[in-house]
């Protein structure tokens, strides 16, 4: 009850008191008078006494309350107060309350670690189009972004960014598209799917949305159909000649001279050479892909092995009339750890090329020194010959890369030499570069430390 209210009462009860003590006898007024203001003392002081403690009370339960709401410590009450009961009930609440939002914060954690963690992209969409959640990998296929979670996705047409990809793929799974290649905000191509979300009892919430990226497997499907197409073109080639000139050897209407026999098996020959170097350097490439490309490596003079494989193109250096020039420091090299199998593939597969696309006439320097630090050696290879185009640059190094200056010139080439190449330097902890000028020439710069 409100202190004034009770106030108001306890005035009124005094008129009161005043008009009967006036009414009776003066003796009787005072027994009487005594009494009902002793009884109106005694009510006001219990009354303001009962409000304080209540008032106390009732303050520290608020307290206790806003505690709760924010999380805050436990509120202890004296023992001896009479609401102690209730505020351990409620106390006892909110430890519980508390425990409970922890492990739910913890579990929360843990869900958005996980959908981190997943490599496909994934979005959680309701039956209104809202998004209710999307993790790192759908954020970097699709643009969007975290701040997205909540937003409904528009049903315009077309839609605007950063809706265009979403709704792409969400229309690719209602027409059961095996795969979607978007181009923006990324380059990559997906393959989408869709998993139903229910609650316990059945009820459609909306659906799951995954996006695996398959961009390297559809790149290398790409390659191993232009592998099949090149590999069955430049072996279709020499095949084909080799046929030919087996049928015009083995026919008996033929008449040709000893030369002309001994030129048709010479070019027979040829055409069985270049089928092997295709095949060799596929079965490279396969010990190379498989972590089988090199052997123990032991010390060798690098000199030695330049020499080697400079002489074994003496005849077509001969017969194009090149200038050869190997260019080797006065005092020997330093040995160098390496596979000589390996590095020897490699060497060759440049100075190949060198031969391969020089004019008749043209020159080739092979030069081999330390390099500035001591810490290795350079072997760098120079040719006056065709150059390569600025567009393949970028590419020279990539698996069947071929100038469209060089196929006009040579048309068996297999562009895996240069990959093979450099797969082999970088496996012995070197590098190789290039500079070229198309039609004036191109250097090639190989290397290698001395131990790997």
């Amino acid at each position: 009850m409100p202190f004034r209210r009770f106030l108001s009462i306890v005035i009124l009860a005094t008129v009161i008191l005043v008009v009967m003590i006036g009414l009776i006898s003066s003796g009787d007024a005072l027994v009487i008078g005594g009494t009902l203001a002793g009884a109106l003392v005694a009510t006001l002081t219990s009354w303001l006494f009962l409000s304080r403690v209540f008032t106390k009370q009732t303050q520290a339960l608020r307290e206790l309350t806003d505690r709760i709401g924010e999380g805050r410590a436990r509120l202890a009450l004296p023992s001896q107060d009479p609401v102690n009961t209730l505020s351990e009930a409620i106390t006892t609440m909110e430890e519980a309350v508390a425990d409970r939002e922890r492990r739910l914060r913890h579990a929360l954690l843990e869900t958005q670690m996980i959908l981190e963690a997943i490599r496909d992209g994934m979005v959680v969409v309701s039956n209104d189009r809202r998004i209710l959640a999307v993790n790192a990998a759908a954020q970097r296929f699709l643009g969007l972004a975290h701040s997205s979670i909540g937003q409904r996705i528009p049903e315009t047409s077309p839609p605007e960014p950063p809706w265009a990809a979403l709704t792409r793929i969400m229309k690719a799974v209602e027409t059961n598209e095996m795969s979607v290649a978007l181009a923006d905000p990324m380059e990559v191509t997906l393959a989408p799917s869709r998993i139903p979300l229910a609650d316990g009892e059945g009820t459609m919430m909306g659906a799951i949305y995954l996006m695996r990226d398959i961009t390297r497997e559809r790149e290398f499907d790409r390659l191993k159909s232009e592998f099949i197409s090149l590999a069955a073109h430049q072996l279709r080639t020499p095949l084909t000649a080799v046929k030919w000139i087996l049928s015009q050897l083995a026919s008996t209407e033929m008449k040709s001279t000893e030369s002309q026999r001994d030129t048709m098996i010479k070019e027979a020959s040829l055409s069985a050479e270049r089928m092997v170097r295709l095949v060799n350097n596929l079965l490279n490439i396969s010990r190379i892909e498989q972590g089988r490309a090199l052997a123990t490596p032991e010390p060798i003079a690098l000199e030695a092995l330049i020499d080697k494989l400079a002489g074994n193109f003496a005849n077509v250096i001969q017969e194009k009339r090149f200038n050869l020039q190997v260019e080797k420091p006065l005092s020997p090299l330093r040995a160098i750890t390496v596979d000589p199998e390996a590095i020897g593939i490699a060497i060759e597969n440049v100075l190949t090329n060198a031969i391969a696309y020089t004019p008749a006439g043209g020159t080739i320097t092979v030069a081999i020194r330390e390099d500035e630090a001591k810490s290795g050696i350079e072997v760098i290879i120079h040719d006056t010959g065709v150059g390569i185009p600025e567009s393949m640059r970028e590419k020279m190094f990539t698996k069947f890369a071929r100038g469209d200056n060089v196929v006009l010139l040579q048309t068996e080439g297999s562009g895996l030499g240069l990959y093979i190449t450099k797969t082999i330097i970088e496996r012995h902890g070197g590098t190789i570069t290039f500079e070229s000028k198309e039609n004036e020439g191109t250097t090639f710069t190989i290397r290698l430390p001395y131990t790997t």
